[in-house]
């Protein structure tokens, strides 16, 4: 636990951050082998904010565009796992205003369209069911999507 360990952390954290958005419980992750203790910890973390290598608001921005938009994740998903990545609430909330309110409904219209063809599944109640969990999965709102699909498929 000295200086050099420390400076080593800080040089891997700074690098990590540099090639892409980390939230600081990745960045401990990466460190975790320099052993480092509580105070370490929380001056690396500090200086790492302080230097803007780390910004959970940028994070939380670039990972919910990314997610919606490469990996056709709803909210609810992303949600989660910003919270599981130790993201303040307010930057989880305020990421989430990006997503645009028809780009999100027409995703969740353009996965049914997709699993309604790829289904081979006869009875029609039940194919809609599948596409209803298949997206719920997806982390879209479930009471959304029912009313989506509802619309869009009205006699299913």
């Amino acid at each position: 636990m000295s200086d050099l360990n420390f400076k080593e952390a800080l040089a891997k954290g700074m690098a990590s951050c540099s090639r892409r958005e980390l939230s600081a419980l990745e960045v401990l992750e990466r460190v975790k082998k320099f052993e480092l203790n509580s105070k370490q910890i929380k001056e690396l973390i500090s200086l790492l904010k302080k230097d803007n290598f780390l910004n959970h608001k940028r994070y939380a921005f670039s990972f919910t565009n990314d997610k919606f938009k490469f990996n056709h994740w709803g909210r609810v998903k992303i949600k989660n796992h910003l919270a599981h990545k130790g993201i303040e609430e307010e930057f989880i909330y305020e990421a989430q205003e990006i997503i645009d309110n028809k780009e999100y409904e027409g995703k969740i219209i353009d996965l049914a369209h997709r699993k309604m063809k790829s289904l081979k599944e006869e009875n029609l109640f039940l194919k809609k069911q599948k596409v209803i969990q298949h997206i719920t999965q997806k982390g879209f709102e479930t009471e959304l999507t029912i009313q989506l699909i509802s619309r869009q498929w009205p006699t299913l």
